[in-house]
């Protein structure tokens, strides 16, 4: 296994992320995967002295993570962008952009969520 990668429950992404905040590293960024069963890997970065941590959780389709907005402010905006590309639902984040951060109205939505097929140039599909 990668030894600067932790797989946690998707309940204790706050928790893990107030012990990163407090031992001093930096938030790096968010960012996001759809699984073929529709659910979500979510991965997030922090720096420490060049060194990267990196916390993964899966997230159900229908369920929602907490922010991380109220220990690292910065982490609102990869926050408002998964939500919008992928469908993600973050709840209780610092700055909400209600779904126009990247997206305009006439932007399809949720374009790297579930349903959204994409046709590669070697003609496969995903689902």
């Amino acid at each position: 296994m990668i030894d600067n990668l932790q797989i946690i429950e998707p309940t204790s992404v706050s928790s893990h992320v107030q012990e990163i905040f407090n031992s001093g590293y930096r938030f790096v960024t968010i960012t996001c995967c759809l699984n073929p069963d529709t659910s979500f890997d979510i991965f997030y970065s922090f720096d420490l002295n060049y060194k990267l941590l990196t916390l993964k959780t899966t997230l159900p389709s229908q369920d929602e993570i907490k922010s991380i907005s109220d220990i690292y402010l910065a982490a609102a905006f990869a926050e408002n962008e998964i939500s919008e590309l992928f469908g993600v639902k973050v709840k209780g984040m610092a700055i909400d952009y209600g779904g126009r951060f990247v997206l305009t109205e006439d932007s399809p939505q949720q374009p790297f969520g579930s349903g959204v097929i994409v046709e590669r140039r070697d003609g496969s599909k995903n689902a």
